[in-house]
């Protein structure tokens, strides 16, 4: 029996890399999308049940020379991605991943890299809108890119809220302030991030200071919505990771769509921010809608596998 294809464990992948290498390595590949020399696969999925669902999804880095596609079963509310890396040359199998790590990276930095390109430059308080497994590294994103002062965090729990402020705290090295309300948390924040799995709106434009960017990036099936449509009506830049995926998959940013508070020409794909550049100073509403695309993924895996293949 031959050796199998290498194995990345979760804990391979954190420890090979930083959250600024993941921000860094987003922002070259939706650079070369821009190019024409990168791309994704867009998300196939099959649903059954209650939220049970078959899905699929990849991406292609030309100029590193790799193409990754990443698959998995949610089922009673779990799910364990797996990402199989393979050679762009010669279609060889380079590695297999475990992509639970990898896909929180992959979150994270897309709402860092779009926080880097979309909020003021001196945004220094957060507003971080849930408190699940995907909270820390949210945070972790904006952090990479903007100097933190203050975090404040809401969720629907108050005792959890607490316990998970405390501990975002010593990890990240950053006052973290629990609040009782959204309101609350959203009135001082330079930047809000939502990544909840809510079926009705959390954020409305009412809770957010001038200037604010917000990033929306829990809710990627059409019936959860985060986002309320005034949150789209008002901002003056709308970035997604993909036009396409984001209007079929996002529940928040169908809403608004169909009610009229947003136009499909309006949405920037992130490829496009990234030419561009980072926006000036300004006093308008900016928001990120991100569903994640394989591109993301395609990326991260390349890193970890260079990164791996340099230290063995």
């Amino acid at each position: 029996m031959t050796a199998g294809p290498p194995y990345l464990t979760n804990a391979q992948i954190a420890g090979l890399i930083s959250m600024p290498e993941a921000v860094a390595a987003l922002e070259r590949a939706f650079a070369e999308e821009a190019e024409g020399s990168a791309g994704s696969m867009e998300r196939t999925r099959v649903l059954w049940g209650e939220g049970s669902r078959l899905q699929a999804l990849g991406g292609y880095l030309d100029g590193a020379g790799f193409a990754a596609a990443k698959t998995w079963t949610v089922a009673g509310g779990r799910g364990h991605p797996t990402l199989a890396l393979f050679s762009s040359r010669d279609g060889s199998l380079q590695a297999l991943m475990d992509a639970t790590e990898l896909g929180r990276l992959r979150t994270g930095a897309a709402s860092g890299l779009a926080t880097r390109l979309l909020a003021g430059p001196d945004a220094s308080t957060l507003a971080l809108i849930g408190t699940g497994r995907q909270a820390p590294t949210q945070a972790e994103a904006v952090a990479a890119v903007r100097k933190l002062e203050r975090i404040f965090a809401v969720g629907r729990d108050p005792e959890r809220t607490a316990a998970f402020a405390r501990s975002l705290s010593e990890r990240m090295g950053v006052p973290v302030e629990a609040s009782t309300s959204v309101a609350e948390a959203t009135r001082n924040a330079d930047i809000v991030t939502a990544i909840t799995n809510a079926e009705e709106p959390v954020l409305r434009a009412d809770d957010l200071q001038p200037g604010a960017h917000v990033n929306g990036a829990g809710t990627i099936l059409p019936r959860h919505c985060e986002l309320d449509q005034s949150v789209f009506a008002q901002a003056e830049a709308i970035v997604v990771d993909s036009p396409k995926q984001a209007a079929r998959e996002a529940g928040d940013l169908q809403r608004a769509l169909a009610a009229g508070a947003v136009e499909r020409d309006q949405l920037v794909p992130l490829s496009q921010a990234v030419a561009d550049g980072p926006r000036g100073p300004s006093h308008g509403i900016t928001v990120f809608k991100s569903v994640g695309v394989g591109l993301e993924d395609a990326a991260l895996a390349t890193l970890a596998w260079q990164t791996a293949s340099r230290s063995s």
